[in-house]
């Protein structure tokens, strides 16, 4: 297929029991690494994930709700 690819993006329950500090840092050691172009510093970058973990909302049964434990999860059929 030439550079392309299929993504779903049906999620229900994905991985709510990581260990969020653990896997962020993992994630960034990883991009760090890899990418030596990138202009984030290492703190910055983990800032950036705990953001986008930890401060995010979902909605259960029409109630709204904050991931307080783990990885934010998505339980929604998208």
């Amino acid at each position: 297929m030439n550079g392309k690819f299929m993504v779903s993006f049906v999620i229900e329950s994905l991985f709510t029991n990581l260990p969020l500090d653990e896997s962020i840092n993992l994630a960034v050691d990883y991009i760090i690494k890899e990418n030596s172009t990138i202009k984030l510093t290492t703190t910055e970058l983990k800032q950036l994930f705990k953001i986008a973990t930890s401060e995010t909302h979902f909605l259960f049964n029409g109630e709204y709700y904050d991931q307080t434990d783990g990885v934010t999860s998505c339980t929604c059929s998208c």
